[in-house]
């Protein structure tokens, strides 16, 4: 009875997020415990504790408390001693609550213990975890500077950088600011087809909770566009690796993102087009510590971007700008398994949203300098999970 009463505690526990200020529990017991019979006991020696406080960390089992002691005056009275008495209980796995007692007090911290896990509320499972969103926002960004490639009509060298913010909006649990560059070239093959590559990295600091988590991404790009009058095709292909640090544990991911363009021109300035986004996310284990770690599966995020363009020349400079609405078509993002002590082992699942649509939009003020082409440009995207701001500057050299 009592482990399963526990396993309902941690079940209902472990459909939160995991980070580190959710798992300590407290408990203050005030009682007075004597140790030593005042009428007898020697001057100097240990006669009382008080105000016991136990302190259990779920994340590395570690159980430690600190109390007041109170020394005989070897006279019937007893003083407060004037060091602080801290003790280190070692692991304690949650089944070993109600076996374990350092003091005759325990029944009642095992007790406030349970009571605590079991009074946690679940959070919302429905939620993107900080390493998706990332993901997401990695390809979201290497795609619209790469639009902006593609529709040049020569070939190019060209260098941008990002400043990016990002913020998870299902839980409010997550934001990151990050700087960031991108490097390519490209040219065409024929008058028909358009062909490129580039690299980017960034650096960025999560947010979640109390946490704070490095991260720093490195992806490779390649890209073209087939163009018939009118008409034309632009595919977006990418591949990267994130390297995620928080505190002394450091953990890669990798996944890759494809992105294609179907687009009309309905007149010189004015563009109608259909877009695809697709990012899969490949998570390895996550070891937070050597009880409790997780393994986060595959996960597939798609979306539908019908919208337009529009381009205007004034003298050296051109105005451009885009608006599209987002559509979720698929997304499983991955089951998270937990583990803990490893004998606890909790499935958190996540389903699918009702609200599926999203908006994209972006801006860009680019000026001919002769042999040099800069561009100064915003890019925004809200969807149900994220919200997504780009600011870019660039430089592109036409040959």
């Amino acid at each position: 009875m009592k482990n399963l009463i526990t396993g309902i505690c941690l079940t209902a526990f472990f459909t939160a997020p995991a980070f580190a200020s959710s798992f300590v529990l407290n408990y203050h017991d005030n009682n007075c415990y004597p140790e030593a019979d005042l009428a007898t006991a020697g001057i100097g020696e240990l006669a009382g504790i008080s105000d016991i406080n136990y302190t259990w960390n779920l994340l590395s089992g570690k159980l430690t408390s600190s109390q007041t002691e109170w020394i005989s005056d070897g006279m019937g009275g007893q003083n407060k001693a004037g060091y602080e008495a801290n003790f280190d209980w070692g692991i304690l796995t949650p089944e070993e609550l109600d076996d374990f007692l350092p003091y005759e007090d325990w029944t009642a911290a095992a007790e406030s213990f349970k009571n605590q896990l079991l009074g946690l509320e679940p959070k919302n499972t429905n939620y993107s975890k900080f390493d998706v969103i990332n993901a997401i926002s990695v390809n979201n960004m290497i795609n619209n500077s790469v639009q902006n490639r593609l529709n040049s009509s020569t070939g190019s060298f060209w260098f941008q950088t990002v400043y990016n913010n990002l913020k998870e909006l299902k839980t409010g649990g997550s934001s990151s600011n990050s700087v960031g560059v991108v490097f390519g070239a490209d040219g065409k093959i024929s008058d028909s087809l358009k062909l490129g590559a580039g690299v980017y990295i960034d650096g960025s600091e999560f947010s979640v909770d109390d946490s704070d988590i490095d991260v720093t991404n490195y992806t490779g790009v390649v890209y073209g566009q087939y163009r018939k009058n009118a008409f034309y095709i632009n595919g977006i292909f990418n591949y990267g690796v994130s390297e995620y640090k928080e505190l002394n544990q450091e953990n890669k991911i990798d996944g890759y993102g494809a992105n294609l363009y179907v687009g009309y021109n309905l007149t010189r300035n004015l563009v109608a087009e259909v877009g695809a986004h697709y990012t899969h996310l490949n998570p390895y284990e996550y070891k937070y510590s050597d009880t409790y770690r997780i393994k986060t599966e595959q996960s597939d995020y798609v979306t539908i971007n019908p919208g337009v363009r529009y381009s205007k020349n004034i003298s050296i400079f051109n105005l451009s700008a885009n608006l599209n609405a987002s559509y979720l078509v698929y997304n499983d993002i991955g089951d998270r398994t937990e583990y803990l002590f490893d004998i606890y082992q909790i499935n958190v699942l996540r389903g699918e949203e009702e609200n599926k649509f999203g908006l994209e939009a972006g801006i860009n003020l680019g000026v001919n300098l002769g042999v040099v082409y800069a561009n100064f440009g915003y890019d925004y995207i809200r969807s149900i999970y994220y919200s997504d701001s780009n600011i870019k500057f660039s430089l592109r050299s036409s040959f």
